[in-house]
C-alpha cells in the first residue's frame, strides 16, 4: 500500500488540501487491528530515516486525507498514527452543498445586527440643527412678537361682505399685526368712537362702558408664529363691528379653509462612523441612539429601526390659526413610518380686557382650562402671556430604549425658542476579526462560492463516509470552519 506524506501546515477546521506534487510517496502496510478512519501505518525502510518533518498524509486506497497524530520509531520501523481530516477528505461534497450560512467572512448582510462583539460605554455625540419655523423672526432666540400676527375672533362683524371661510358660527376671524391691533384697542377705548352709539343723556359713556365692556365683542385673541405677510385672506382697512365703523385699521380675513398653517423642516440624519464598513445595523440601537428636540413640542427618542437606512427625517408642524393648537408629525424615509406624532399649544392666548376670557372651544380642551394671564393690550403689553401648569403631554413613537418623555408647551413665548436639533450618540465598538469570525449573512449559499470562514446553521452534508465522519463534519460546520 502507498502513502504520501507532506510537510503541510493547516488549521484543524479547514478544508485546505496540499498539492500532491509537494508530498513524498512511501510503501507502507497497516498495523494489525487498526481502522480506516484513524489508521496506524508501518513504514519498513532499508535505512534509518527521520519522518518528524511530516505532519500530513494521504492514502489513495482509502481516499482520505489524514493528520499525523504521532510517530514512533523502532529501529528501521516507524509506526505512524493518523487521524482522518474529514473537512479535506470531503471538501468536494461540502463545497457542492447548498446550506444556510449564518456567518461568512467573504460576504455579509449589513441589515442584520451583529451582537458578536461587546458594546462599550464610550460614545461620540453629533448634532444636526435647523432653523425653527415657529420662531417667527427666523432667529434661534426667543420668538419676536412683531414677527407673528394676532388672530382675533370678533362677534357681530357686519356692514361689509366678508368671506364665508372667515366665519365660524357668529364669529369672524381676522389677522392683525401688532401695530394695527394696538390701533384697534385704542379705538375701542376712545370715547369719541361711541358717540351716537351710547346715549350720554341717561348716564355717562364711561359708566355705560363699565357695564357694556366694548372689548367683550372680541371673543378671542391668539398670537401665532405666522408672519402677517403670509396670511392669504382679503385685506381690509375698515372694519364694521357691532354697528360701528372702525377705519384706519389694516387687517386680513383668516379665510384659509381649514384655518391652519403648515411648517415643513427636513434634517439630515447623521450615521454611525462604522456603518459604511460593518453595515447599516450600526445606525440602530444599541449602537446608535437618536433624539429630536423641537420647541415647543418637546424632546423625543426616535425609533432607530425606522430610520437606520434613510438619510433624512421630515418634521411637519400644523398650527390651528383659531385656537393656536399645534400638531407635530415626524417621519423617516422609505416606509413613511411616523417617528413622532404629538400635540402642543403653540399659539399664545392674549388677554385684552379684565372680563372673563373665552379660550374658544378646542383651545380649552387642549391646554386644560383657562390660563392665568398677566399684562394687557391696554397698556401695550401684548406679549404678557404667563405660563401656568403643564400643557399637553406629547407621545412619541416608542423607541427601542426610550429614556425621556415629551412635554408640550402651554402657549408661552418662552416655549418658542431654540433651533430644531437632532441629537445622535454613536457608541464605540472594539476592533472586529472578520477573517476568523465573519459577519452575519443568513442566506442559503453553495458553500464553494463563499470561501473563507463560514458558520452553518444545519451542517448535515451527504457523504459516502462513516457515521462518525458525518457527525464530525456537522460539528465543524456548525461550530465555524474555513472553506479553503
Amino acid at each position: 500500500m502507498k502513502v504520501t506524506l507532506f510537510s503541510f501546515a493547516k488549521k484543524d477546521n479547514s478544508t485546505a488540501r496540499p498539492t500532491m506534487s509537494s508530498g513524498t510517496e512511501y510503501d507502507c502496510y497497516l498495523k494489525d487491528g487498526t481502522s480506516v478512519v484513524d489508521p496506524v501505518i508501518v513504514l519498513d525502510l532499508p535505512s534509518k530515516t527521520s519522518f518528524t518533518k511530516y505532519t500530513y498524509a494521504y492514502i489513495q486506497e482509502f481516499g482520505r486525507y489524514y493528520f499525523v497524530r504521532d510517530m514512533t520509531a523502532d529501529g528501521l520501523l516507524w509506526d505512524v498514527s493518523l487521524v482522518c481530516d474529514v473537512l479535506a477528505t470531503y471538501k468536494s461534497e461540502i463545497g457542492n452543498s447548498n446550506l444556510y450560512v449564518l456567518r461568512s467572512s467573504y460576504t455579509y448582510d449589513g441589515d442584520i445586527i451583529d451582537n458578536y462583539y461587546p458594546l462599550g460605554v464610550t460614545h461620540t455625540n453629533n448634532r444636526t440643527t435647523a432653523d425653527n419655523p415657529l420662531v417667527a423672526n427666523g432667529s434661534n432666540a426667543y420668538a419676536n412678537v412683531n414677527g407673528g400676527c394676532f388672530i382675533l375672533g370678533i362677534v357681530g362683524a357686519t356692514g361689509v361682505v366678508y368671506s364665508a371661510n372667515a366665519v365660524y358660527g357668529s364669529i369672524h376671524y381676522f389677522a392683525f399685526n401688532r401695530s394695527n391691533l394696538m390701533t384697534l384697542v385704542s379705538k375701542l377705548l376712545d370715547n369719541n368712537i361711541w358717540n351716537g352709539v351710547l346715549d350720554s343723556d341717561d348716564m355717562s359713556i364711561e359708566l355705560q362702558k363699565s357695564i357694556v365692556d366694548p372689548m367683550q365683542f372680541i371673543k378671542s385673541c391668539i398670537w401665532v408664529p405666522v408672519p402677517y405677510s403670509e396670511m392669504t385672506g382679503t385685506e381690509f382697512t375698515t372694519i364694521w363691528a357691532f354697528g360701528i365703523q372702525f377705519s384706519g385699521i389694516t387687517c386680513k380675513e383668516v379665510s384659509q379653509n381649514p384655518p391652519h398653517k403648515l411648517f415643513n423642516t427636513t434634517l439630515t440624519t447623521p450615521k454611525h462612523p462604522l456603518a459604511a464598513s460593518r453595515g447599516v445595523y450600526m445606525n440602530c440601537e444599541p449602537f446608535s441612539r437618536y433624539q429630536l428636540w423641537y420647541p415647543p413640542f418637546g424632546l423625543f427618542d426616535l425609533d432607530t429601526t425606522a430610520m437606520c437606512s434613510g438619510t433624512q427625517i421630515t418634521c411637519q408642524a400644523d398650527i390651528d390659526l383659531i385656537s393656536g393648537a399645534g400638531k407635530l408629525s415626524v417621519a423617516g424615509e422609505g416606509d413613511g413610518k411616523y417617528l413622532v406624532k404629538t400635540k402642543s399649544q403653540v399659539g399664545v392666548p392674549i388677554q385684552l380686557s379684565q372680563v372673563s376670557y373665552d379660550y374658544v372651544g378646542t383651545a380649552t380642551g387642549m391646554i386644560g382650562g383657562a390660563l392665568g394671564m398677566i399684562g394687557s393690550a391696554i397698556s401695550g403689553n401684548l406679549a404678557g402671556a404667563a405660563m401656568s401648569g403643564l400643557g399637553m403631554i406629547g407621545t412619541a413613537t416608542d423607541a427601542m430604549r426610550p429614556t425621556v418623555s415629551s412635554i408640550g408647551g402651554n402657549g408661552g413665548y418662552s416655549d418658542l425658542s431654540g433651533r430644531i436639533t437632532l441629537l445622535a450618540q454613536f457608541y464605540h465598538m472594539p476592533e472586529e476579526d472578520n477573517a476568523h469570525a465573519g459577519r452575519p449573512l443568513c442566506q442559503n449559499k453553495t458553500l464553494s462560492t463563499i470561501p473563507g470562514y463560514q458558520k452553518i446553521m444545519d451542517g448535515d452534508v451527504a457523504i459516502n463516509g462513516t457515521a462518525g465522519e458525518q457527525a464530525a463534519i456537522k460539528a465543524y460546520l456548525e461550530g465555524g470552519y474555513f472553506y479553503e
